[in-house]
């Protein structure tokens, strides 16, 4: 199962944010698909879709 996992420097994060990992899942049909994460400057988790999350990677 693959985990596809992008990063970004913002605090803010949106749907849009969920590109790269929706057109990586619709290019690659035959593999199975497990969470998408943004790893970003988020205070706290964010749910983003039904299958993919931001995660804060600030965690002090």
């Amino acid at each position: 199962m693959l985990v596809a996992v992008e990063a970004k420097s913002g605090a803010r994060v949106s749907r849009g944010d969920t590109r790269g990992i929706r057109a990586f899942r619709e290019n690659h049909p035959e593999q199975s698909h497990g969470i998408g994460v943004v790893v970003a400057a988020v205070p706290a988790p964010v749910l983003l879709g039904d299958d993919i999350v931001a995660l804060p990677y600030d965690i002090a």
